[in-house]
């Protein structure tokens, strides 16, 4: 389960303003808006939580023909993501990067930074890709 203060400590230790982090409400998805084509949301489902990304970016044209270096980003070992990998969905015409957090993650300040930047490193990597 996440805290909200673990996640404003988070954000605040990431280089987040202090006062543009508003009151949020974890029994809702936390969109981060971002200075880049995705944003990554948290969501918490049946105690379990979730990063996740809408790559609007990626078709299924990029998919297809760029599918080993988006193995190689999504598959390569994950720290304080259970299972150690990403999943990756396809809803409504969109792929949708997600990582479930393992519990390590959400016990340290410093762990969940390192889940989120990973997170943001990787989704970062697949946007240029698809440029």
């Amino acid at each position: 389960m996440l805290s909200k203060e673990l996640l404003k400590q988070t954000l605040i230790k990431m280089g987040v303003n202090e006062q543009l982090i508003e009151d949020f409400d974890l029994h809702s998805t936390v969109e981060l808006e971002l200075n880049t084509k995705f944003s990554i949301f948290i969501s918490e489902v049946d105690d379990n939580v979730w990063i996740w990304s809408k790559l609007n970016f990626m078709s299924t044209y990029h998919f297809e023909n760029y599918a080993f270096e988006i193995l190689k980003i999504i598959s390569e070992f994950k720290s304080f993501v259970i299972g150690g990998q990403y999943s990756v969905g396809h809803y409504d015409d969109i792929f949708e990067l997600k990582a479930l957090a393992s519990k390590d993650a959400l016990m340290d300040g410093d762990n969940f930074s390192i889940l989120l930047e990973t997170f943001f490193n990787d989704a970062k990597m697949l946007e240029e890709l698809c440029e």
